[in-house]
């Protein structure tokens, strides 16, 4: 340890980072071949596993679909002679896939024969081994009720065998069928990436490759195969089986749904990993290679890296002091000169955050301004009339918000005012200061319906924004002695209408959401049309307006608060205490019990309209 601590900061290093380099790097490498050779292994088990599936499920789409053929040929069989019913002997020599029907059926003592046949042209060499194969066929089909060959002198031909039923017997005779072509027959015969196997319950191998990619013993093979049909207890599996020394084959497996017939596909897992291998050697060499360039590097670099590191501390000292014009001749390209340029940024960029320090308090101080200026586009939070009372809440996301809501009264029409901009801070607010300006004037012309209203304020706001920024808006006019409410929504949150059942509880059916009619937002087209609905209010009903920001409210574990709990909030205020302010108290407190002080993400705003009368007042409350 003594003769570490007298040696030269240049030894030091570049002992450091030669020995530092190679233990991470060998690290890195041993890792990294052990993940590349499991993610390999992985991604040959999917691959050949989903080969196996999807080559299963063509499989018994063709089987379903050769039986169905010969089933229906089969139909009007005469059991006593043995005969096809002659239309369909005639279908079956036109018959462009299957081109040979065989029959056969139990004697009284003695195998299955043969007692009916029909072909189409089929060539000799063909015939010869469908004949090779028949009996075989008919003892297997009697075991496993259903049997398959690919023929090898028919290129793609193959014939199937099944049971079916004779008389008043139960699949009491064997039919055979050759079928000129098999789709299902090339992925066995033409795969490159793998082998594969058709296979029956017994490990008997009913189709395989023409050529095999892995020239295997037999004896290999089927071990495989019956490790596998051991272990496959579900539809489709994969295994690892060891054979010879330090040998294993990747198989998968998949069930075709016909006669417990089944689809093997294997790969030698030498052959798996052989870019396993390649790749070990390579990143050997690379690795030798890079030690010899750490420790070239470290050698002529050391001097360097001591004297820069040298002049980095008697500038970092000068920082320290408040000294923040230094800058560091920058003489090299390397980690360390790339150290020195960078701090010489950070000195730069320490004098522009001072300088912006002082120009975000004068902007800081102008947002607050027009926050203030905003805050008087809102009517007073309490409007207490002769007939109607109203009550409302707005919180901002930032600064200035795109949340808007008012109310006026004029004569006996009360004006109801709702929207939300899209996005917040200035622009938005912008959007709501145009909207309060055009509704200012608007409220001048008393006889304008609520949809030329809407109309008026589409073109107010696209004339804004240009089709920037966009607003949802909800406007209703009441009228006091129709007792009505007649409105307009521009894709807003509609509001809710709570009736008023005196001395009995509401209940979420109750409630009346105003969707009668909705247009585009407001801005998004200069010549958007709008539909008014009218809806009829008894004394004691109350309206709650809110926007978006409200049910889609987070708390700080990113749980959103949802419109289920803001409308039971609302059922549960209303039969507890039907007085407004009531209402609104546990409206605030239950948001603020869910938000829990987290930061807003969008503006929160709402307010409640109260139809006062002989029914309920609720002036006192």
């Amino acid at each position: 340890m003594g003769l570490i601590r007298n040696l030269s900061i240049k030894f030091k290093l570049l002992f450091l980072l030669v020995g530092l380099s190679v233990f991470v790097l060998m690290i890195y490498a041993s890792l990294a071949l052990k993940t590349f050779e499991s993610d390999k292994v992985a991604y040959v088990f999917d691959s050949t596993l989903s080969h196996s599936k999807s080559t299963a499920s063509q499989i018994r789409s063709e089987f379903k679909f050769a039986v169905e053929k010969v089933q229906f040929y089969l139909r009007g069989f005469d059991g006593r002679n043995f005969q096809l019913h002659p239309y369909n002997k005639i279908n079956i020599r036109s018959d462009r896939g299957l081109a040979w029907l065989a029959t056969y059926h139990p004697q009284e003592s003695g195998p299955y024969t043969k007692r009916s046949e029909i072909s189409g042209n089929i060539a000799a060499a063909v015939l010869n081994e469908i004949q090779g194969h028949t009996q075989e066929m008919v003892d297997e089909t009697l075991q496993q009720k259903l049997s398959v060959r690919a023929l090898t002198t028919s290129g793609v031909g193959w014939l199937l065998g099944f049971r079916f039923s004779v008389g008043s017997g139960k699949d009491n005779a064997v039919a055979l069928a050759y079928f000129r072509e098999g789709s299902f027959i090339e992925p066995f015969r033409a795969s490159k990436n793998q082998d594969t196997y058709l296979v029956s319950k017994t490990g008997r191998i009913l189709v395989r490759p023409e050529k095999q990619t892995y020239p295997l013993d037999d004896k290999i093979i089927l071990a495989g195969i019956g490790s596998i049909q051991e272990k496959l207890k579900s539809p489709f599996g994969i295994l690892e089986h060891p054979y010879g020394e330090d040998k294993a084959l990747l198989i998968s497996a998949a069930r075709v749904g016909f006669g417990d017939l089944q689809v093997v596909s294997l790969v030698t897992k030498e052959a798996a990993l052989e870019a396993v291998r390649l790749l070990m050697f390579r990143s050997l060499l690379f690795l030798g290679f890079l030690i010899f360039v750490t420790i070239f590097v470290s050698v002529l670099s050391s001097n360097q890296l001591t004297s820069s590191l040298k002049n980095l501390f008697l500038a970092t000292k000068k920082i320290s002091q408040g000294e923040f014009d230094v800058e560091i001749d920058v003489r090299s390209k390397d980690e360390i000169g790339g150290l020195a340029d960078g701090f010489n940024k950070m000195a730069k960029e320490i004098s522009r955050l001072v300088a912006e320090t002082a120009e975000k308090a004068r902007m800081q101080s102008e947002l607050q301004t027009a926050q203030l200026v905003q805050s008087t586009l809102f009517p007073p939070v309490v409007g207490d009339f002769p007939q109607v009372e109203i009550r409302g809440y707005y919180e901002p996301a930032s600064e200035c918000g795109g949340d808007w809501w008012f109310y006026s009264q004029i004569g006996t029409k009360t004006y109801l005012w709702i929207g939300d901009a899209t996005g917040h801070g200035v622009p938005a607010a912008l959007v709501t200061s145009a909207a309060r300006s055009a509704a200012n004037v608007l409220e001048e012309f008393p006889d304008l319906s609520p949809s030329e209203v809407m109309s008026m304020m589409n073109r107010a706001i696209y004339g804004t924004s240009k089709g920037q920024v966009l607003m949802t808006f909800f406007f209703g006019i009441f009228d006091e002695q129709s007792k009505t409410l007649t409105y307009c929504n521009a894709s807003h949150d509609p509001p809710y209408v709570v009736p008023f059942k005196g001395e009995e509880k509401i209940k979420k059916k109750d409630l009346l959401p105003l969707m009668d009619v909705t247009g585009k937002r407001l801005g998004e087209a200069p010549d958007s049309k709008y539909e008014q609905a009218t809806v009829e209010l008894n004394p004691g009903d109350r309206i709650v307006f809110y926007t978006d920001g409200v049910t889609e409210l987070h708390n700080a574990e990113g749980d959103m608060w949802g419109e289920r709990e803001f409308v039971k909030t609302i059922i549960k205020a209303y039969n507890e205490d039907p007085g407004l302010e009531t209402a609104m108290t546990a409206l605030d407190d239950a948001i603020d019990g869910f938000r829990n002080s987290a930061a807003l993400e969008d503006d929160v705003t709402y307010f409640m309209f109260h139809l006062k009368g002989e029914a309920q007042d609720t002036s006192s409350t």
